[in-house]
């Protein structure tokens, strides 16, 4: 449970970090350049490395096509949910919210703790994460038709991930190996930073809560519930063992993914909401965890 201590830190020490330099210092401007800064480094920089250590070790499973075709699902009801209910830059920030958990840096710690594995949880996360960047690069591209190429061209989650995969069965396994260790270090630097983000994010004034209550509980609705619902109806029908059902549903189920805030930062999709309801949730979740800890173990 070390890793999810550290992730509250981090949140703690960037909303702190923006509480310093807008209210105490009094420079707003200072605080714009550095969230944009940290952004453009886990977005150009940390997440192709991450994406390239990360599949140059693993490749590409069979059995990746079948928690992808649960995800994908998942995510465009998502997306019809959130443009039918809501609007302008307001249905963007709950597709995000709603869509892509934090299935990586808070659900590996909690699958490690609840099943002393993350079989399920590092397919899943794959998944997502990618998807978490390239989505919106393609909803941003405007019309596909001229936007399309031009997206996937300049995504760099897919660039990190097809260069990995591509050396992942071009080099040798002990010189695939000896570069993944290399670059291990990029995968934990992306979690920390754009967690850092997220903090830095979050609205200083409470009445930021108040004001988008009906967003937060829609977004809870659809990672609490939803998305859980949707991993068993899957899941079963698709023979997965008792156990890795399990698995996906309680990785399913997580709080809304840190990465949100920065892709919604990058694209000026209301990062404050972002972060705002991403932070509330997480709490929301961390509380409950003893409960679905019991809930878990006496199953």
């Amino acid at each position: 449970m070390n890793q999810i201590a550290l992730f509250a830190g981090l949140v703690a020490a960037g909303y702190v970090t923006r509480v310093i330099l807008e209210l105490v210092a009094k420079n707003a401007g200072v605080y714009s350049v550095l969230v944009k800064a940290l952004t453009n480094a886990v977005y150009y920089a940390l997440i192709p490395l991450s994406f390239f250590a990360t599949f140059l070790k693993r490749g590409l499973l069979s059995v990746d096509a079948v928690i992808a075709a649960y995800f994908v699902a998942f995510m465009l009801s998502a997306y019809a949910a959130s443009t039918r209910l809501f609007s302008g830059v307001e249905r963007y920030s709950i597709l995000l919210l709603s869509a892509f958990p934090n299935s990586v840096f808070l659900g590996f710690p909690v699958c490690q703790v609840l099943f002393g594995n993350v079989k399920v949880a590092a397919l899943f996360g794959t998944v997502t994460v990618a998807l978490n960047v390239i989505v919106p690069d393609l909803i941003k591209a405007g019309r596909p038709s001229l936007g399309l190429a031009k997206s996937l061209a300049t995504s760099t989650a897919l660039l990190g991930f097809a260069a990995g995969t591509l050396a992942h069965y071009a080099l040798e396994p002990s010189v695939a190996a000896g570069v993944h260790e290399y670059l291990a270090w990029s995968t934990p630097a992306l979690s920390y930073t754009a967690t850092f983000v997220m903090g830095m994010r979050i609205p200083v004034k409470p009445s930021g809560f108040r004001r988008h209550a009906r967003l937060v509980g829609f977004v809870a609705l659809a990672r609490f519930a939803a998305a859980p619902l949707a991993s068993l109806a899957f899941s079963l029908p698709a023979g997965f063992s008792r156990e890795d059902a399990l698995q996906l549903l309680v990785v399913s189920m997580m709080p809304p993914a840190v990465m949100n805030t920065l892709v919604a930062q990058k694209h000026n999709w209301n990062p404050e909401l972002v972060a705002l309801a991403t932070a509330v949730l997480t709490v929301a979740f961390l509380l409950a965890f003893p409960i679905l800890y019991l809930a878990v173990a006496l199953s």
